[in-house]
């Protein structure tokens, strides 16, 4: 039943069951669920029409999950041009679709795509997990479809290929179980126009009473799910706080930070245009339990600058301090128990400082660049670079003492401290021991330090990290040459983005990512998008764009 939480690509499904004989809810999920899933992205009807109303009736009224996928084929054309200007063989969305139905056996039968499947697509597949632990058990799962066709579904559960039988009547609705009777096949009912299938029996018949009774999910509470995301977004998701932090290992402490706390749901929708696949996630918050300094990047809609460079991944923000801070609560949301405040606290009485005041002098935009191969260089405006300077001349030795304070908190992270000074650091490989980490000045240079770490496990490219003021700009860079370089790189505007952040990558990037020279991708264009941030949402939007 987890195939109807996860999807499934055509021609992933297995034979299983007894006596060799294909289960009908494999069959079922490739013809329906399966098929609508890789459709998603293509076209379809919008969110809160009667029928999507009358199908998540079906599912709790606060679920984990709720997935709307639009198996409406006569609007997959675009989707279906872009994966053939990228070689993506099959046919497009519905050739894929076809063949996954015509692979599968089951004794020699099998059903005809044309005949069998496709009259019974072109309304939105609904699919609920009542639960995070849901999505991985499938315990609880429901999914419902309209379907108008519904002689043509009748003669299909019932005929050869599924081998169901009639079993009665709950709420209204028919019965359907599997004529051998030691399958453990999912339930199956038909509400009049509408087929539902759940994990078990129980789990269907109290679907089949929520949407009898009026209890279950309202059109109304997901249309408040998926704001901010595109009408006619064909693929939308919505997901509880509890489930979307269920997808991030050990984070269940980061709810006592006030911008996660303050999470009432998070939307993701994906979809295509004439020029780019699309996606775009909402993060909906109580904006009463927020203000604008708990928020994970900057307010506004600026228009920033990226770096003029080829080959790499390219990112701006507005005011990086804001980032900077929410990630020093969230550390210390996830780390109650290390030491790194008490021994801030004696470094910043010692020295005479605030680091809180030095991360308030990053009050303008950042730009950075990533290779590839991982190695990142990054510049950020600061108000007072005389100020900073003095700051880190002063904080530079004690870094050590601040990283080690972190033991408790693990290897990768055990350089937060430094991210306190250096905003966009890049993090190093695994194996890091935080003893081994040094501080040192750059021969001959005042304000630019190095970063290193004794342990041989340290991992390339980052063996090394130079940061430190180089004229009016903050820089982190791998060595000294490419951060003086960074400090005077050029930038040009990014024409259509704009927010707290935005993003960039060529195809020359993207191929590399996926061992692809940039010729054999002719037809892929850049990646790009933005984040942009209230009380209210934080929003991500990408496109990729295909020619």
């Amino acid at each position: 039943m987890s195939r109807f939480v996860r999807g499934a690509a055509p021609g992933s499904v297995k034979r299983r069951g007894y006596a060799g004989r294909v289960r009908w809810s494999d069959s079922f999920a490739v013809a329906v669920v399966s098929g609508a899933a890789v459709l998603a992205g293509c076209g379809g009807d919008s969110a809160g029409s009667g029928s999507l109303d009358d199908s998540l009736g079906y599912l709790p009224s606060e679920p984990a999950l709720v997935a709307v996928i639009s198996t409406d084929l006569a609007q997959y054309a675009t989707f279906d041009d872009k994966l053939d200007s990228l070689g993506v063989p099959g046919g497009g969305v519905e050739g894929m679709l076809r063949d996954a139905v015509e692979e599968e056996e089951d004794d020699g039968k099998r059903l005809s795509y044309e005949k069998d499947v496709k009259p019974l697509l072109g309304e939105d597949l609904v699919l609920g997990a009542p639960s995070p632990a849901s999505l991985d058990t499938g315990e609880g799962v429901v999914a419902a479809i309209q379907i108008s066709e519904t002689e043509k579904l009748t003669e299909i559960l019932e005929g050869p290929f599924f081998e169901l039988e009639r079993d009665g009547e709950a709420e209204g609705a028919d019965l359907y179980r599997p004529k051998d009777p030691d399958s453990d096949d999912p339930a199956v009912a038909l509400d009049g126009d509408t087929l539902v299938v759940a994990e078990s029996s129980d789990t269907l018949r109290e679907a089949l009473k929520r949407q009898n009774g009026g209890d279950g999910l309202s059109g109304e509470r997901f249309s408040a799910g998926v704001k901010g995301l595109p009408e006619d977004a064909p693929l939308q998701v919505v997901l509880s706080p509890e489930a979307a932090l269920a997808q991030i290992p050990d984070a269940d402490a980061l709810q006592d930070v006030r911008w996660v706390s303050a999470v009432s749901s998070v939307g993701i929708g994906i979809s295509a245009s004439e020029d780019a696949i699309e996606t775009d996630l909402s993060v909906r918050t109580d904006s009463g339990e927020l203000s604008e300094s708990d928020l994970p990047v900057a307010t506004g809609e600026e228009e920033l600058e990226l770096l003029e460079r080829d080959d790499e991944l390219l990112s701006a923000s507005a005011k990086q301090s804001v980032s900077t801070r929410f990630l020093l609560e969230a550390v210390g949301a996830a780390y109650p128990d290390s030491e790194f405040e008490e021994r801030r606290e004696d470094v910043e009485s010692d020295l005479g400082l605030k680091l809180d005041d030095l991360l308030g002098l990053f009050d303008g935009p950042s730009v950075s660049a990533q290779t590839a191969a991982g190695i990142v260089a990054t510049r950020s405006e600061v108000s007072d670079p005389q100020e900073l300077a003095a700051g880190l001349r002063k904080l530079a030795p004690r870094l050590p003492e601040l990283a080690e304070a972190l033991g408790p908190i693990g290897e990768r992270t055990a350089l937060t401290a430094i991210r306190t000074i250096a905003p966009k650091l890049p993090l190093p490989g695994e194996g890091i021991d935080e003893a081994g980490v040094t501080v040192t000045p750059v021969p001959g240079e005042r304000d630019l330090f190095t970063l290193s770490a004794a342990d041989p496990e340290f991992s390339a490219p980052n063996e090394l990290v130079v940061f430190g003021v180089v004229g009016d700009f903050f820089v982190v860079a791998g060595d000294e040459a490419a951060a003086k370089e960074i400090a005077t790189a050029p930038t040009q505007p990014a024409d259509g983005l704009s927010g707290g952040a935005i993003f960039s990558a060529d195809p020359a990037f993207l191929g590399a990512l996926v061992g692809a020279d940039a010729t054999q991708l002719p037809s892929l264009e850049n990646l790009e998008g933005y984040v942009r941030a209230s009380t209210e949402e934080l929003t991500v939007h990408s496109e990729l764009g295909v020619r």
